[in-house]
Protein backbone atom coordinates (compact mmCIF):
# COMPACT_ATOMS: atom_id res chain seq x y z
CA UNK A 1 0.00 0.00 0.00
CA UNK A 2 1.36 3.44 -0.91
CA UNK A 3 1.86 6.05 1.77
CA UNK A 4 -1.12 8.11 0.48
CA UNK A 5 -3.44 5.09 0.41
CA UNK A 6 -2.30 4.06 3.91
CA UNK A 7 -2.97 7.62 5.17
CA UNK A 8 -6.44 7.57 3.57
CA UNK A 9 -7.21 4.12 5.03
CA UNK A 10 -6.33 5.32 8.54
CA UNK A 11 -8.52 8.43 8.19
CA UNK A 12 -11.43 6.41 6.76
CA UNK A 13 -11.26 3.89 9.61
CA UNK A 14 -11.08 6.68 12.20
CA UNK A 15 -14.00 8.52 10.54
CA UNK A 16 -16.19 5.42 10.64
CA UNK A 17 -15.18 4.43 14.18
CA UNK A 18 -15.75 7.90 15.66
CA UNK A 19 -19.03 9.07 14.10
CA UNK A 20 -17.34 11.15 11.42
CA UNK A 21 -14.68 12.72 13.62
CA UNK A 22 -10.94 12.37 13.04
CA UNK A 23 -7.75 13.89 14.38
CA UNK A 24 -4.63 15.12 12.67
CA UNK A 25 -4.96 17.63 9.83
CA UNK A 26 -8.74 17.02 9.65
CA UNK A 27 -9.38 17.55 13.38
CA UNK A 28 -12.42 19.79 13.92
CA UNK A 29 -13.07 20.15 10.18
CA UNK A 30 -16.26 18.99 8.44
CA UNK A 31 -15.30 15.78 6.63
CA UNK A 32 -16.98 13.52 4.09
CA UNK A 33 -15.93 10.33 2.39
CA UNK A 34 -16.21 10.54 -1.40
CA UNK A 35 -17.06 7.25 -3.09
CA UNK A 36 -15.98 7.22 -6.72
CA UNK A 37 -15.13 4.71 -9.44
CA UNK A 38 -11.78 4.63 -11.24
CA UNK A 39 -12.28 5.75 -14.83
CA UNK A 40 -9.78 3.18 -16.11
CA UNK A 41 -9.87 0.41 -13.50
CA UNK A 42 -13.60 0.42 -12.69
CA UNK A 43 -12.57 -0.07 -9.05
CA UNK A 44 -14.43 1.75 -6.26
CA UNK A 45 -12.37 4.20 -4.22
CA UNK A 46 -13.11 6.20 -1.08
CA UNK A 47 -11.37 9.54 -0.48
CA UNK A 48 -11.67 11.55 2.74
CA UNK A 49 -11.97 15.27 2.10
CA UNK A 50 -13.15 18.43 3.84
CA UNK A 51 -16.25 20.25 2.70
CA UNK A 52 -17.98 23.61 2.98
CA UNK A 53 -21.70 23.61 3.85
CA UNK A 54 -24.04 25.78 1.77
CA UNK A 55 -25.17 28.91 3.64
CA UNK A 56 -28.92 28.36 3.28
CA UNK A 57 -29.48 24.84 1.90
CA UNK A 58 -28.66 22.17 4.52
CA UNK A 59 -28.63 19.37 1.92
CA UNK A 60 -25.93 21.06 -0.19
CA UNK A 61 -22.21 20.87 0.51
CA UNK A 62 -19.21 21.92 -1.56
CA UNK A 63 -16.16 19.69 -1.89
CA UNK A 64 -13.04 21.14 -3.48
CA UNK A 65 -10.52 19.08 -5.43
CA UNK A 66 -7.31 20.23 -3.79
CA UNK A 67 -4.12 18.34 -3.22
CA UNK A 68 -2.85 20.05 -0.10
CA UNK A 69 -2.01 23.23 -2.01
CA UNK A 70 -0.16 21.46 -4.83
CA UNK A 71 -0.65 22.87 -8.34
CA UNK A 72 -2.11 19.56 -9.61
CA UNK A 73 -5.54 18.11 -8.85
CA UNK A 74 -5.75 15.07 -6.54
CA UNK A 75 -5.88 11.69 -8.27
CA UNK A 76 -9.58 11.20 -7.47
CA UNK A 77 -10.63 14.37 -9.32
CA UNK A 78 -10.65 12.70 -12.75
CA UNK A 79 -12.80 9.86 -11.44
CA UNK A 80 -15.69 12.15 -10.61
CA UNK A 81 -18.77 11.72 -12.77
CA UNK A 82 -22.39 12.85 -12.62
CA UNK A 83 -23.02 10.22 -9.96
CA UNK A 84 -20.87 10.52 -6.87
CA UNK A 85 -21.74 9.05 -3.48
CA UNK A 86 -20.95 11.12 -0.40
CA UNK A 87 -20.76 9.49 3.03
CA UNK A 88 -21.39 11.71 6.05
CA UNK A 89 -21.93 10.64 9.61
CA UNK A 90 -24.28 13.55 10.36
CA UNK A 91 -26.84 12.41 7.80
CA UNK A 92 -28.81 9.18 7.93
CA UNK A 93 -28.01 8.07 4.38
CA UNK A 94 -25.33 8.82 1.80
CA UNK A 95 -26.26 11.40 -0.81
CA UNK A 96 -25.52 11.79 -4.47
CA UNK A 97 -23.09 14.39 -5.72
CA UNK A 98 -22.84 16.51 -8.80
CA UNK A 99 -19.62 17.85 -10.31
CA UNK A 100 -19.53 21.62 -10.71
CA UNK A 101 -17.24 23.53 -13.02
CA UNK A 102 -16.41 27.25 -12.86
CA UNK A 103 -18.06 29.63 -15.31
CA UNK A 104 -16.44 32.86 -16.44
CA UNK A 105 -18.69 34.78 -14.07
CA UNK A 106 -17.01 33.08 -11.10
CA UNK A 107 -20.22 31.22 -10.22
CA UNK A 108 -20.48 27.47 -10.65
CA UNK A 109 -22.71 25.31 -12.77
CA UNK A 110 -23.23 21.54 -13.15
CA UNK A 111 -20.79 19.93 -15.58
Amino acid sequence: MTEALDWNAKNIAEFRANEGKVGGVFEGAPLVLLHHVGRKSGREYVSPTMYLPHDTEPDVIYVFATKGGAPANPDWYRNLTDVLRVEEMERPAPGDGQVLVPRESGRHQPE
